[in-house]
């Protein structure tokens, strides 16, 4: 099992590169090969143009000749997927959202009949781990919109992509990282990223939603929230 796992935080060893390498060692653990890949390392970037050049011929890739396309080609190959973004001003940076672009050409065509399956608020798979997934308590359950943490304890997410990809099914890991929690803005922002790679396999996706400024260094739930992340990754990776 092969898994990309990418960065696209521009502080080298910040938050991000540590919730993802969390995620990486665990899927390792659990026996994938795991590449992981830091945006910041790019030097020719590109925005997405709109032109639709990579919906002309289903897995050909992006059109445009720069650093990206070779990051983003990889994702049709891979069995699994983790990605990391911080959130800046309610929403994800920007060089998270130019990489989420870019990967328009991974659907094949819209399809609405096949948009993620959101669980009703509380229901079993809504804001909780997956069943039986240890060391994932610390993971916070009320459905309700959060503003500036009283704790630093990650959240979770679950949810699944009718997709109609014939496949061995593959999971799909969103990580943020940010001051606050907000469920009415995580959870679409998970759905609509794993339902943009439900043509190359995705089925089941998985958000975790870091809080506080300082998660991973000692300010904060650190070793809740590594590993929360770590089971993120085992999980991915089929455990």
């Amino acid at each position: 099992m092969k898994i990309i796992a990418v960065s696209t935080s521009l502080r080298a060893g910040g938050n991000g590169d540590a919730a993802v390498h969390a995620a990486a060692e665990a899927a390792r653990a659990q026996g994938a090969e795991v590449e992981e890949l830091f945006f910041r390392d790019l030097k020719n970037i590109q925005f997405c143009r709109g032109c639709g050049g990579c919906k002309q011929e289903w897995g050909k890739g992006c059109v445009i000749d720069d650093d990206v396309t070779p990051l983003v080609n990889k994702f049709y190959s891979a069995d699994g997927y983790i990605l990391c973004g911080p959130i800046y001003m309610t929403g994800f940076a920007a060089q998270f959202k130019l990489l989420f672009d870019r990967c328009a050409g991974l659907t094949r065509k819209m399809d609405r009949s096949a948009m993620p399956n959101r669980p009703a608020p509380g229901a079993p798979g809504t804001n909780q781990p997956g069943p039986g997934a240890p060391g994932m308590a610390a993971a916070k359950a009320s459905s309700a919109p959060a503003g500036p943490m009283e704790t630093k304890t990650a959240r979770v997410h679950n949810g699944t992509v009718n997709s109609q990809y014939e496949g061995t099914p593959k999971r799909f890991v969103l990580i943020s990282t940010c001051n606050s929690l907000r469920d009415d803005k995580d959870i679409p922002r998970a759905e609509t990223m794993a339902f943009q790679f439900k043509d190359v396999g995705v089925k089941e996706w998985r958000m975790v939603c870091v809080p506080g400024c300082h998660p991973f260094d000692g300010g904060g739930k650190t070793e809740e929230n590594q590993a929360i992340c770590a089971q993120a990754g085992a999980w991915a990776a089929g455990a």
